[in-house]
């Protein structure tokens, strides 16, 4: 009896024991999981972030006998048509004020901050935002990051303007969460800056980055030149004419006998740089509007051609007031006569453009009791 009692004594331990060691290694696998786990929510350009894990990848870099470690985190959203990057130089500092991406069409120079401090100068990598999309990539100008850290994750909220080459800014708020952040660690020597000083030009974005020839397309970067016969720029291949030129900022006109393809731009005997692509979109043409009178509620119907599918490119006013389009195609849209209309003219705008009217063919709208 004592024998069976011994012996199942020691089963029971060994049992407990094996117990014990898989519920350590469980928790140990939710707290420090081989790869960083991530969450991230927010908003960008009105557009809604809401990241899986999956699409979000983070990289901690530190090195020995250097007290300051940095992070940094790509989003991608849209399957894969756009990203968020943070690169966070020092994780320690809790609140960072964003200033525009030294080295980028933003604020040109030096690609590294000078810093002067007891008695010496040294340098230091920026906080920056980079945000890409439709093959534009946009630096955060101002805001703030505010950071904070323990032993298992490092926490990342923002509120950030950018702006893109037209001078047009957009906004962008939200926050992440990566824990075990130091799970991929690298050296600090591998360290990417994405904007370093170079002689040759670079594109940032452009703006529009479709439209019809002879629209005029703004390109931000750097190192162009303000001659503005030195200034190459090519749509798909077919030269542009070079309206106006900056250091930062090229004007062109879309050239007639262009094609949809990638914009670039060569300064003298540079190197030529390749930027987003630019695609040719015909003008939009109105054929036909009715019902011409009516009142607030009203379902009128656009007949023309080179409209866009998508709702949100359409934009249709009566007057002056915005109605809501219902449905569109290539060549009709249905759109709702908006409340407090007055008689006026129906302007179409496909992507920005202003659409042209068939000549004969009215667009004035009476408003009746």
């Amino acid at each position: 009896m004592t024998s069976l009692n011994s012996k199942t004594l020691k089963v029971f331990g060994l049992l407990l024991l094996f117990l014990t060691a898989a519920s350590s290694c469980k928790n140990n696998d939710v707290i420090n999981p081989v790869t960083p786990t991530s969450t991230l929510t927010g908003t960008i350009d009105g557009k809604t972030l809401d990241i899986s894990q999956a699409a979000i990848s983070s990289t901690f870099f530190s090195t020995a006998g250097d007290n300051v470690s940095a992070l940094q985190t790509t989003a991608v959203a849209d399957a894969g048509a756009s990203s968020l990057t943070f690169y966070i130089p020092d994780i320690s500092v809790a609140d960072n004020t964003i200033t525009p991406k030294l080295g980028t069409s933003s604020n040109p120079g030096n690609a590294n901050l000078k810093v002067q401090g007891a008695g010496a100068t040294t340098t230091v990598t920026q906080v920056y935002v980079s945000y890409k999309t439709g093959g534009n990539t946009y630096y955060a100008i101002s805001g703030t990051v505010t950071v904070t850290t323990d032993n298992t994750k490092v926490t990342v909220k923002w509120n950030l303007t950018f702006t893109d080459a037209t001078g047009r800014t957009f906004t962008s708020t939200g926050s992440f969460i990566i824990y075990n952040y130091k799970a991929v660690t690298k050296p600090k020597t591998e360290i990417t800056d994405p904007t370093p000083v170079a002689a040759r030009p670079t594109i940032d974005n452009i703006a529009s980055n479709f439209g019809a020839a002879g629209d005029s397309v703004v390109i931000a970067g750097t190192n162009f030149s303000t001659t503005l016969t030195d200034n190459i720029v090519k749509f798909n291949g077919v030269a542009a004419t070079v309206k106006s030129a900056t250091a930062t900022k090229l004007v062109v006109t879309v050239p007639s006998t262009g094609s949809t393809g990638a914009v670039s731009v060569k300064v003298k005997n540079s190197e030529t740089t390749t930027g987003p692509i630019f695609t040719y979109v015909a003008s939009p043409i109105i054929s036909g509007v009715t019902p011409l009178s009516g009142k607030a509620g009203a379902v009128m119907t656009i007949i023309g051609n080179n409209f866009s599918t998508v709702l949100t490119d359409d934009v249709v006013t009566i007057n002056g007031t915005a109605a809501v389009v219902l449905t569109s195609s290539v060549d009709r849209m249905t759109v709702t006569v908006p409340q407090g209309v007055t008689t006026g003219q129906v302007v179409v705008k496909i992507r920005g453009k202003v659409a042209t009217v068939t000549p004969g063919i009215s667009t004035l709208f009476t408003v009746t009791l």
